[in-house]
């Protein structure tokens, strides 16, 4: 059995809901708390023997908030099972160790940090690398040692079947760098203030609701509806403003509708971002909500 969160992204639910489908395996999903979190009972209660693994997100790509990834993991492998992170939205904001959260598998995206599209870091602890066997088979992830015998690469290497991509992993590291070169903890409090002005933004704006809460444990995006205007059309009216945002299901339906929505909007910050782009943003808003009545 897989147990996975309602909070999940399509990315980190539709592949294991095909390999459910292969195996004639089980998904189970645990609930989120109307603040966002998700849900520990839930998670605890869903667990049982059978369960082989858990995967949740680090931070939700529609609420931001930042899940106690370290407790997740304890309360997963006191049942027994195996964890793995999806930290495509947390990488990016906060520094992540997977020795500290000990994680079992752990997963971002590269072009979550300002890096290349199409690549990304799938991190395995190494005891569970020896032991799987590979699943594509062709040139650098075996030698030959006679006609019918081959012996594999270590480690991640024999996973990587033919030539590799270069430019991409290559373009990850640069991005890691520039990151590193400016600071987590400066790239945090810098996002801190552009949350807290842009959360005060869509408080003030009539008939905006917030999903979830406001926490200081989150990153600098809020998911968010407006009264009498489908999501779609809100981002479709800021364009006209030069205002960029996400409108949509935001590929987690099953999280929308938790909160009883099929669509959301999403307006995101990162560290390119400016007090000065979130004010434009509201003094935006403020023009297109009335247009919608």
């Amino acid at each position: 059995m897989i147990l996975l969160t309602i909070a999940e992204h399509a990315s980190n639910m539709l592949p294991w809901q095909l390999l459910a489908q292969r195996k004639e395996a089980k998904i189970r999903y645990a609930d989120v708390l109307e603040t966002g979190h998700i849900d520990l009972e839930s998670l605890k209660a869903k667990l049982t023997k059978r369960t082989r693994l858990v995967c949740f997100s680090h931070v939700s790509n529609v609420l931001g908030i930042i899940n106690p990834a370290a407790q997740i993991c304890r309360i997963v492998h006191d049942a027994g099972a195996k964890v793995l992170i999806d930290a495509a939205q947390s990488v990016p904001h906060v520094p992540v160790n997977v020795q500290q959260l000990d994680c079992d598998f752990l997963a971002f995206s590269s072009h979550k940090l300002m890096g290349p599209m199409g690549v990304g870091i799938l991190w395995v602890r190494r005891s569970i690398l020896d032991h799987m066997p590979p699943y594509q088979a062709g040139s650098n992830m075996a030698h030959a040692t006679g006609f019918d015998e081959w012996e594999f690469s270590l480690g991640a290497r024999k996973f990587g079947a033919g030539t590799p991509s270069v430019s991409g992993p290559v373009g990850l590291a640069a991005a890691l760098d520039f990151i590193k070169s400016i600071g987590y903890r400066n790239m945090w409090n810098h996002e801190q203030q552009l949350t807290a002005r842009l959360h005060e933004c869509l408080s003030r704006q009539k008939g905006v609701r917030i999903l979830g809460e406001q926490t200081q444990e989150r990153i600098s995006l809020f998911s968010f509806t407006v009264e009498g205007m489908p999501a779609e059309d809100l981002a479709r009216r800021l364009d006209q403003y030069g205002i960029a945002i996400r409108g949509g299901d935001l590929a987690a339906l099953p999280l929308l509708q938790r909160f009883g929505l099929k669509q959301a909007a999403r307006a995101s910050l990162y560290i390119y971002n400016t007090v000065d782009d979130v004010d434009n943003f509201a003094r935006s808003l403020g023009l297109v909500v009335p247009q919608a009545s």
